[in-house]
């Protein structure tokens, strides 16, 4: 055995312990972590009418209403979680926009003159609030003639923490499969010259 074939073959077994760290490897390694913005619809451009002194609501229970949000809330870490949306009349003038919550709590408030709308509004929830939250968009009349129609949209936005990650097993298994088996063809070819 010539000095060439004990290093075609160590190259070779290189190869192969490289080839097997592919696979024993950790195929993701992390390597640092962002903020990724998410955002899904909770009411896309619904209409309530309202009665003259009286008022209309729409419903939203989170985190069950917004089935991407609440996969985020169990799966992923999250933070900055805001509501954000567009309120206008459609038939009527004046009107009143508020959002509460289940306990009465307001979460935003606006009384509209006539020709003032659309109105775009954004209030936060806290992480603890928005694991089990019945928000309550209302719309309130106060004419007492008549009917209003007051249209509304909402999304519900948040930060979900992503972590970069760097593929090791993709790197190291090409690099030891090339090694080996160059090694091991230049061998062959160097036994058949003999």
């Amino acid at each position: 055995m010539t000095s060439k074939d004990s290093l075609l073959i160590s190259a070779a077994f290189i190869g192969i312990i490289i080839l097997v760290a592919g696979f024993v490897v950790p195929s993701e390694i992390a390597v640092g972590t962002t903020w990724q913005s998410k955002s899904e619809t909770l009411i896309e451009k619904e209409n309530l009418i309202v009665e003259p002194v009286h008022e209309n609501f729409i419903k939203v229970k989170l985190p069950d209403d917004a089935p991407k949000f609440k996969y985020a809330l169990e799966h992923e870490e999250i933070k900055n979680i805001t509501i954000t949306g567009e309120v206008a009349e459609t038939q009527g003038r004046k009107f009143y926009f508020v959002v509460t919550d289940q306990n009465n709590l307001t979460h935003y408030t606006w009384h509209f003159e006539e020709n003032e709308s659309p109105k775009f509004f954004s209030f936060s929830l806290n992480l603890e609030e928005a694991k089990n939250i019945e928000l309550y968009f209302i719309a309130g009349n106060p004419s007492w003639t008549e009917n209003i129609t007051v249209e509304i949209s909402a999304t519900i936005n948040w930060q979900e923490k992503k972590v970069e990650t760097i593929t090791i097993s993709k790197i190291l298994y090409p690099i030891g499969l090339t090694i080996t088996a160059t090694s091991l063809i230049a061998l062959t070819i160097l036994k058949k010259k003999k």
